[in-house]
């Protein structure tokens, strides 16, 4: 008989699971993505505007299942508010990884977002392929955490009423341009959306890369 080949939402839920299981709890979760503590420097803060885009590598489960399956070193973004001296990234996240147990769409300071950075794998890049970008951006992610839209766990990019990190760039984008900036994958029935988009100089500039290499297709390895 023929082995059948799980899908990947089965597979990410199957390392999700085990890993819960094994914690016991979201502290073991927290505690892995807080190994390498980083930050970025005040000068570069200081030029950071509204609707630019940061992105990250996390190193709980959940965050070694997304880069499993995208094949990517990063794993959770989020879109950059800035209110006057103020820094807030507006991100979509699973409950057991937020620190404040809030399941979607939440607010949380550039600084922290920041310092649950895993293997000092981070970017911040800014949209430069039209005017006023930025602010539409950071609007429609003001509109959506306003929404209190609950965390996609099954990943559905054609449903609106539930959202994953990426999806919320995502939306943000076409709400405020009509069109999809994302290079999409296919895997199985899912619809992966690929960080290696902000590689595109012609659409996106590079503001601060803690790594300082280009994304790159790595292949990713689960460790509890």
């Amino acid at each position: 008989m023929d082995r059948l080949n799980p899908s990947p939402f089965i597979l990410l839920y199957t390392i999700l699971v085990l890993a819960v299981l094994n914690a016991c709890n979201t502290d073991r979760l927290r505690h892995i993505e807080t190994i390498n503590l980083v930050a970025i420097p005040s000068a570069i803060k200081n030029s950071f505007k509204s609707g630019d885009i940061i992105v990250r590598k996390g190193g709980g489960a959940l965050s070694y299942a997304i880069m499993n399956t995208t094949k990517e070193p990063y794993s959770h973004c989020g879109i950059i508010v800035r209110n006057h001296d103020s820094l807030t990234v507006i991100h979509a996240i699973a409950d057991i990884l937020s620190e404040s147990n809030e399941d979607g769409v939440q607010a949380i300071s550039l600084n922290n977002f920041v310092r649950l950075t895993t293997d000092s794998m981070l970017f911040v890049c800014r949209p430069i392929f039209e005017d006023s970008l930025g602010i539409k951006l950071a609007n429609e992610a003001i509109i959506m955490l306003n929404k209190k839209l609950p965390y996609d766990h099954r990943y559905n990019l054609s449903s609106e009423n539930k959202i994953y990190c990426s999806e919320l760039i995502y939306r943000a984008f076409l709400n405020a341009t009509g069109q999809n900036v994302f290079k999409i994958k296919k895997v199985g029935k899912l619809d992966i959306l690929l960080f290696e988009t902000f590689n595109d100089t012609t659409k996106f500039k590079m503001l601060y890369n803690l790594n300082g290499s280009k994304l790159k297709s790595v292949k990713m390895e689960f460790k509890p």
